[in-house]
Order: structure tokens, then C-alpha cells, then sequence
């Protein structure tokens, strides 16, 4: 049976961050995967495809590549970039508050490729809103994932606007949290408050140890608050986005999802 490349991109991505796992407990995880599900390939192929396609394009980057900076002393040309430490120093007091609300214990602050996406998106954010920071550390370490799951794949690491990753990050530029369908179908982990998306930072910090209650609670509100923002006048706007503009991004209706976890920020089929 042949199969297509979406799915064999959705199988190498579970190979990828489970690499110790046997070829049975990737299968599992591949079937348990609803974008999957019954399209799961066999044992016999997914253990082809780990031997004589992920493994020969698989080169880790390296130990120094999970090495924390300390963004006081990281250049050495003795410059001062006061904006790139203020933003490292506001995101490492929120990331230190997720990390303690989770028990987490192994966060010590940023990799350099974390402190580099972390200010290359900065400028969508309002670092002074508290929840603002709180997002902008969810995109930081998922886009920092996918840079390194796509270098150690030998994949291409351009970005574009078909990714998901780059779909969200503008339904969070156009997000409307008054307008009626931020509330009655919410979809992205911001559209449900601070807590959900506390969950899934913890979660896209790829620290924490055992498995998390993700969930929405029955009795948890949708919460809204007031966004503010001095660089990106759009977020201003209270028009909220036409469903036609949604449908161009390619955004699964909430219907076609189980929960908002069904969400893969990391897919790069």
C-alpha cells in the first residue's frame, strides 16, 4: 500500500520527539493521532521509513545546541542591546511562573535559538500586557521547535504562509477577543484564557516529565481582557476578521477538532 507524504511526515514528526520508542509504541502513538488514525501504516513499513529514510537525513545538532545563554554577557563585541535583554527578561519571569505553577524543575532560561526567535517576534506583541508576554513565549518555543525538528530532518526551514505556525501567528494579529466568534468558537489556546494557555507553554517548553491535563474544565470561562498594543495599529481594530479571510488561512473549523490540543503547532508535513 502506498502511501502519501502528508502521512509520512505526520509519522516521521512522532518518530522524532519519541526517537527511544519502540517501533510498536510509535505505531500507537501514530494511531492515537486522529490526523492519522486508521491511515496508520504497519510495523513492517513505519520501521522501513525510520531505518532507510529518518534515520540517514536525522543529524542532531549538537549538546550546545540545548545550552542556556545568559543574555547580560551573550556579546562580545561589548554593544548593549537593551531591547533584546529587556524582552529575555520579561519572558524569562513569566516562563519561571509557568515552570513553578507546573513543577518543573529543569528551566534555567533560553537557548539561543529560543532568545533569537523570542525577539525576531517580539513586535506582535505588547510586552507590558502580562498575557501578551504569555503568548508570545508559547510562539517562542514553538517556533524554535520546528526551526530545529526541520535542521536536524534536512528539511527546509523557509517559513511561509501556508505553515500553521505562521496561520496562527496572524489569527493572533487579527484576533478580536469582543467579537462573537472570538468567544462562541474559539479555536487558538489564547481564545480560552490565561489558563489554557499556561497549559500548553508548559507543555511546548518540552520539560515537563509525565503527561498534563490540557482540557478545558467544564466550569472554566472564556475569559476576555483588553489588548493593547503600540507597534501593530490592526490590533486596534474592533471589525472582526470575515469568515472568507479564516477559510483563505486554511483554519480547521472547531468542529474538526476533539479539543484545541488537536491543534499540532510542530506539523510540518
Amino acid at each position: 500500500m502506498a502511501y502519501d507524504s502528508i502521512i509520512q511526515g505526520l509519522v516521521e514528526a512522532i518518530w522524532y520527539k519519541n526517537r527511544n520508542s519502540s517501533v510498536r509504541d510509535i505505531r500507537l502513538k501514530c494511531v492515537a493521532d486522529r490526523r492519522i488514525g486508521d491511515d496508520c501504516p504497519s510495523p513492517k513499513t513505519i520501521s522501513n521509513w525510520i531505518n532507510y529514510d529518518f534515520k540517514p537525513k536525522y543529524k542532531p545538532l549538537g549538546a550546545e545546541e540545548d545550552n542556556v545563554i545568559d543574555p547580560w554577557s551573550e556579546r562580545d563585541d561589548g554593544t548593549f542591546d537593551a531591547d533584546r535583554i529587556k524582552t529575555l527578561t520579561v519572558l524569562t519571569h513569566v516562563a519561571s511562573k509557568v515552570m513553578e505553577q507546573y513543577g518543573i524543575k529543569d528551566f534555567a532560561g533560553f537557548t539561543k535559538r529560543q532568545a533569537d526567535w523570542a525577539c525576531k517576534l517580539k513586535e506582535f506583541f505588547n510586552l507590558s500586557n502580562q498575557f501578551e508576554a504569555l503568548v508570545l513565549l508559547l510562539f517562542t518555543f514553538q517556533f524554535s521547535q520546528k526551526e530545529r525538528f526541520e535542521l536536524e530532518t534536512s528539511k527546509p526551514t523557509t517559513v511561509d504562509r501556508s505553515d500553521q505556525l505562521s496561520q496562527a501567528l496572524m489569527s493572533w494579529v487579527w484576533w478580536d477577543p469582543s467579537s462573537e466568534k472570538s468567544v462562541d468558537d474559539p479555536f487558538y489556546p489564547w481564545e480560552y484564557g490565561e489558563q489554557q494557555t499556561t497549559r500548553m507553554v508548559a507543555l511546548a517548553s518540552g520539560l515537563i516529565p509525565d503527561p498534563i491535563d490540557v482540557s478545558l474544565a467544564s466550569d472554566e470561562p472564556l475569559l476576555k481582557y483588553e489588548r493593547a498594543h503600540a507597534h501593530i495599529n490592526t490590533r486596534k481594530s474592533t471589525t472582526p476578521v470575515p469568515e472568507e479571510s479564516a477559510d483563505r488561512l486554511g483554519i480547521p473549523d472547531t468542529e474538526d477538532l476533539q479539543s484545541i490540543d488537536d491543534y499540532d503547532w510542530n506539523n510540518t508535513a
